[in-house]
């Protein structure tokens, strides 16, 4: 009775391993599965940040062109002032020697 009693319980220890053995099977494969999705999501934010990275140097090789086109249309404006300047400067010139005429004549 003793070893029948040890048998039978033995053999329910066996089961509850099997079971737990299984189930410690479906949860190495579940962190297989996980471990294989963080993997992805690391390479996906890494192509992302590589993305990110080149816009930022696009975008400061835009504004260092803009800043240089910036400084470029502010001269062209100053040398427009200064030959509007020596323009004026000419007409009010021609206009005195046309009465300095006028008045020889």
């Amino acid at each position: 009775k003793v070893l029948e009693r040890w048998r039978e319980e033995a053999h329910t220890h066996l089961r509850q391993l099997h079971d737990h053995t299984g189930a410690l099977g479906a949860a190495v494969d579940h962190a297989h599965a996980e471990g294989a999705s963080l993997r992805k999501a690391q390479g996906d934010h890494e192509d992302a940040m590589k993305v990110l990275e080149r816009w930022r140097e696009e975008a400061h090789t835009h504004l260092r062109q803009l800043h240089d086109h910036t400084g470029a249309l502010g001269a062209a404006v100053d040398h427009a002032h200064a030959e509007g300047a020596s323009l004026r400067k000419a007409q009010g010139d021609h206009e005195d020697a046309m009465k300095v005429l006028e008045r020889w004549r």
